[in-house]
């Protein structure tokens, strides 16, 4: 994107024609990698081939060979047009699962996987699990186990994996590392600990060094709880950064002691040696809504990891970028999720967000909620965000679709979302677990109502240039099916960001919006109007960046603005954007109740009387300079709105003969009045100061009588 910036001059002329509200591109059309079968797959992930953009390998979790967990491979040759599937069938165990699929340096694809025991109940003596790698060197055609990753020495569920490779071209390029969750187990009781393990490969997942654990959770004990499964975290990710810098992140937890609570957070550490030692953890994030449930009662596992590097040689080479769904708790009615992503160009040493990936309303407007997202960056450093959002389903809100967004800039805006999938996912219509019928055999209901069967946990989607493609879990064919569709990266309307729609603004002067194509290759035109039909504009702009400043519309009212994109090098422009009204109030109150801030002398509204605690009606019992919801004494107008104590004549806090003295010298000898005002002597309320009070004070004092009242409190 270029930088400088030019204006047109500013003034009202007419515009002689209105142009169309903003249309999405078309849907891109969907295909089934495995057709429509009668059982549950889940979980996929999908790498296009370096040598060869048609050419690509999805894989996902597979339920109908068998009746078990099984994981599938699927690889097309001509860009998703067709499909060839089958099972892998390379194992050691009985059950595979979590499959993720990934490409090295070279271009060769490697698939991890959970290669594990079948979970009877009880487990049987002795359980085991590992995690199995294969890789291929011919696009997909064949290929060869490398190892399993496996420790004998206990009883384990190897939970969650997660892989990447070192493709920084430094000393560690080519190195494999692998994060994943452990958790402790043996066969009559369930979970006993859990941990973050890491381990690294430096030839190719042949062999590994062996584990080393990241975060061992915290000792819940001291707050009496136990049986805390993912006491550790879970949802690992890897990110290598341009010089070989190696960052794991998960979603953990810390303890605070003194109530007992567990917050969740993005917990990262780094490794500047090719993944021998790592520092010390740090907590960049906070996370909210874990283990969640979204609208509509689909229960989801909340706040899932997705990471990309950018390691393009581009303007934002080295960054690091992580994204997951987060839960708005601001939101009272809906405490809707929303897509959050977070950009480090310091190898993840601080981090800055959230940039908001879905362009759905935020704030208390918010109704629907988005989940799952899964990044991906090109050659070229643009960035893709897939996602499952709920705002096709404006009534219900359990349905839901994959939508996708885009950022040009280094994460720092994205772009319009637009709907990819072309048939809406319905998980609560699938059938729970029922007995055979003559038409639906019993094997047609497996795992439809545990949490992985709900809806599972991730989706896949890749970028090689501007060709991207996607799988997901969907239910066309009454079961949840692998669907995927191909699609070009495409030009759309950009995304006005500020003011915001609806916003009720001291000022604005400032307008930005989501940068909608290419560095250097784009450019914007601005408009703002009073007439939400831009009959006669009111300030139009010109500019190569995506924001221009504008002088201040002073004016209280409404205003409505709109931003169109031209792509340079195509000589051709988008739609304009929607159209964005807010509102103009010269009022800047801090506290929200109508009456503005004292020390903004440009309000237009009068001066609240207590700027920090709304108090729409204003009382003020002593007439003083503070509102009796801030004042400390609203009975008596006191020097700097200080509190003071009926009857402590000498401020000491304390009722003694010393105030006796003072106050009898006050009323008959004209000596200093009570500090800090007069009234401090009134110690009945009485509105004066007299022997009365000496005699109200002199009998609490050394009679036990009653104490002098609180003149504050009126």
């Amino acid at each position: 994107m270029k930088r400088s910036t030019a204006f047109l001059a500013i003034g009202t002329f007419v515009c002689l024609s209105i142009e169309p509200a903003w249309a999405p591109p078309p849907l891109p059309v969907n295909y089934f990698p495995h057709g429509l079968v009668d059982e549950v797959q889940n979980e996929e992930t999908i790498v296009i081939s370096t040598q060869d953009s048609n050419v690509a390998v999805a894989i996902w979790r597979d339920f109908r060979f068998d009746n078990t967990r099984k994981v599938s491979i699927g690889r097309t040759t001509n860009g998703g047009g067709s499909w060839q599937d089958s099972l892998i069938t390379l194992k050691k165990y009985d059950w595979h699962t979590d499959p993720v699929i990934r490409r090295n340096g070279a271009g060769d694809f490697y698939i991890m996987l959970m290669d594990m025991m079948a979970q009877t109940i009880p487990l049987p003596e002795p359980y085991r699990m590992g995690l199995a790698f294969l890789r291929s060197t011919d696009n997909g055609v064949t290929w060869e186990r490398t190892t399993v990753l496996e420790d004998t020495t206990l009883t384990i569920n190897e939970d969650k994996p997660w892989f990447t490779f070192d493709q920084s071209g430094g000393v560690h390029d080519g190195n494999l590392y692998v994060a994943w969750t452990r958790i402790v187990m043996d066969a009559t009781d369930p979970v006993r600990a859990s941990q973050i393990m890491f381990a690294r490969s430096t030839d190719g997942g042949y062999q590994f060094d062996g584990y080393v654990a990241l975060d061992s959770g915290n000792d819940y004990s001291v707050c009496g709880i136990s049986g805390f499964p993912n006491s550790a975290g879970t949802w690992t990710q890897l990110l290598v950064g341009a010089g070989g810098e190696l960052l794991v992140s998960w979603v953990g937890y810390s303890l605070d002691t003194s109530d007992c609570t567990t917050p969740s957070w993005v917990r990262t550490r780094k490794s500047t040696d090719g993944g021998q030692t790592f520092g010390p953890i740090m907590e960049p994030m906070q996370t909210f809504g874990n283990w969640g449930t979204i609208d509509g009662g689909l229960y989801f596992a909340g706040n899932i990891l997705t990471a990309v590097a950018d390691l393009t040689g581009g303007p934002f080479h080295g960054n690091f970028y992580i994204a997951y769904a987060s839960q708005d708790l601001s939101n009272v009615n809906f405490q809707d999720y929303n897509i959050e992503l977070y950009r480090s160009t310091d190898v993840g040493n601080t981090w800055t967000g959230p940039v908001y990936v879905d362009d759905d309303e935020k704030g208390s407007a918010a109704v629907y909620d988005q989940f799952h997202p899964q990044l991906a960056c090109n050659q070229e450093g643009t960035l893709v965000c897939i996602f499952y959002d709920q705002r096709t389903d404006t009534v219900a809100h359990t349905t839901f679709d994959v939508f996708a967004a885009y950022s040009f800039d280094g994460g720092k805006t994205f772009t319009t979302n637009h709907r990819i999938s072309q048939f809406s996912i319905d998980p609560v219509s699938i059938p729970s677990l029922s007995p055979a019928s003559v038409d639906r055999p019993a094997r047609r209901t497996k795992r439809a109502t545990a949490a992985a069967g709900t809806i599972a946990e991730y989706i896949g989607v890749d970028v090689t240039g501007d060709r991207v493609m996607a799988v997901w879990t969907g239910t066309i064919g009454g079961t949840q099916d692998v669907v995927g569709a191909t699609w070009t990266i495409p030009f759309m309307a950009p995304k006005p960001i500020h003011p915001g729609n609806r916003d009720s603004l001291f000022q604005a002067t400032q307008f930005h919006w989501g940068t909608a194509w290419k560095s250097d290759d784009d450019h914007y035109r601005m408009e703002l109007s009073l007439q939400a039909t831009f009959d006669a504009m009111l300030f139009t702009a010109e500019s190569d960046s995506n924001a221009v400043a504008y002088p201040n519309p002073t004016a209280e009212t409404t205003y409505y603005w709109r931003v169109k994109a031209f792509r340079l090098s195509y000589a051709d422009s988008s739609e304009y954007s929607p159209t964005y009204r807010f509102t103009i109030h010269r009022c800047a109150d801090l506290d929200g109740d109508g009456f503005g801030d004292p020390e903004v002398p440009e309000n237009t509204c009068a001066d609240d009387n207590c700027p920090a605690i709304p108090n729409a009606a204003q009382e003020n019992l002593d007439g003083d300079a503070y509102g009796d919801a801030c004042d400390n004494c609203f009975a008596y107008e006191t020097p700097g709105n200080i509190w003071f104590k009926t009857g402590d004549i000498n401020e000491n806090g304390l009722f003694t003969s010393a105030d006796i003295v003072l106050l009898v010298s006050y009323i008959f000898k004209s000596g200093p009045p009570p500090q800090p005002v007069a009234a401090a002597g009134d110690a009945n309320c009485d509105d004066t100061v007299t022997a009365a009070d000496v005699i109200r004070l002199v009998n609490h004092i050394f009679k036990g009588g009653s104490p002098p009242c609180d003149a504050c409190a009126g």
